[in-house]
């Protein structure tokens, strides 16, 4: 029996639905002090996978890590910029969600997964709302950072990515799909 078969069977709310976790490490040890490929390869791995159940990239959005930190903004924003450009998404829109409540290090991932499913249940995309603006080392051409708290219709986003880069060292990022993409595919 699968998670998506016992949950209708015993008649569950759907709230999401994983399609992979990509993990990466950089270095020969765990945490290394410089950014590498590992996180271009676990975005791109992540849409990848997620194109594959047939979702629209499109449709799509990412939570991303979001320290803004010097070296985390630069580097994550690069990556997700050429991710995005390399799936022809023009406007991705972005989100983080560190500036309100701080880095939790541990349940970080966990944090970015309670905003994608408050996005689908309450149609507000949390905004980067501790900046007026982006910083200049923020590649941003392919994307849309959302800056104040954003109004959409939640059936509009398939998938919504989560990001958790570990300067180099662990990458992970995981995409998640939407309760109203599993109830089409039933």
């Amino acid at each position: 029996v699968t998670t998506l078969e016992f949950a209708l069977e015993k008649g569950l709310q759907i709230l999401g639905g994983f399609t992979d976790v990509a993990i990466n490490a950089d270095g020969f040890k765990k945490s290394i002090s410089s950014p590498g490929i590992g996180n271009y390869l676990t975005m791109a791995q992540s849409l990848s996978n997620t194109m594959k159940i047939g979702c629209s990239l499109k449709n799509s959005m990412v939570v991303a890590h979001g320290t803004g930190t010097f070296q985390n903004r630069s580097t994550e924003s690069d990556v997700l910029n050429k991710v995005a450009e390399g799936f022809e998404l023009k406007d991705w829109k972005v989100t983080a969600l560190k500036g309100m409540l701080g880095h939790t290090m541990g349940p970080a991932a966990g944090d970015e997964l309670m905003v994608a499913l408050g996005i689908w249940n309450q149609g507000i995309i949390p905004g980067i709302n501790t900046t007026n603006k982006l910083a200049q080392d923020v590649s941003s051409e392919n994307l849309k950072f959302c800056l104040e708290n954003t109004e959409v219709e939640k059936e509009t986003i398939d998938t919504i990515f989560l990001n958790a880069k570990g300067f180099g060292g662990n990458n992970g990022s995981c995409g998640v799909v939407s309760p109203y993409f599993i109830e089409s595919l039933l």
